[in-house]
């Protein structure tokens, strides 16, 4: 895990991983904010899932999918969290509620904007970001560095 920065208060942390898989959050509490960048399609519904409800388990409450096959993305972790509270009541579906959104053939620095400016909601300000590179590709470092420069432009 790389951490990008720490600016005014809030922390920016980034992984590589080259297939979806479980994931343990640098984060020791509070929710959290996961910009998913994949760099091709990897589909595989057993790997995916995995690495989601891991991300779900440990306090990610907004995903934001960009990069290739992000709509995808966007769909299984829509798909997980219905599943997973499927029965339970409306009070605790509104507790855990994730926030998500997808952002196709839109730019690093364009995702990286809305991922550090646009991501708060209801009561929930985020402290903590992570970005997530899934599969290996050119872009990650370029996605690293916007999501980086937009950090630092808020913190001004």
């Amino acid at each position: 895990m790389k951490l990008l920065g720490r600016y005014d208060g809030r922390e920016y942390h980034s992984e590589s991983i080259p297939l979806a898989r479980r994931l343990v959050s640098p984060f020791k509490e509070g929710p959290f904010a996961c910009l998913l960048w994949t760099h091709g399609v990897a589909r595989d519904v057993d790997q995916a899932s995995d690495l989601l409800k891991s991300l779900l388990d440990s306090g990610c409450r907004y995903f934001v999918c960009g990069g290739e096959d992000c709509e995808w993305w966007h769909d299984m972790t829509d798909e997980l969290f219905v599943t997973k509270y499927l029965n339970a009541t409306a009070a605790e579906r509104e507790r855990a509620h994730v926030m998500t959104t997808w952002h196709a053939n839109e730019s690093p620095e364009d995702v990286a904007f809305f991922f550090v400016f646009n991501t708060s909601f209801d009561d929930i300000s985020f402290e903590r970001f992570l970005v997530i590179h899934i599969g290996n590709g050119n872009a990650a470092d370029l996605v690293d560095a916007k999501v980086q420069a937009q950090a630092e432009a808020l913190a001004g």
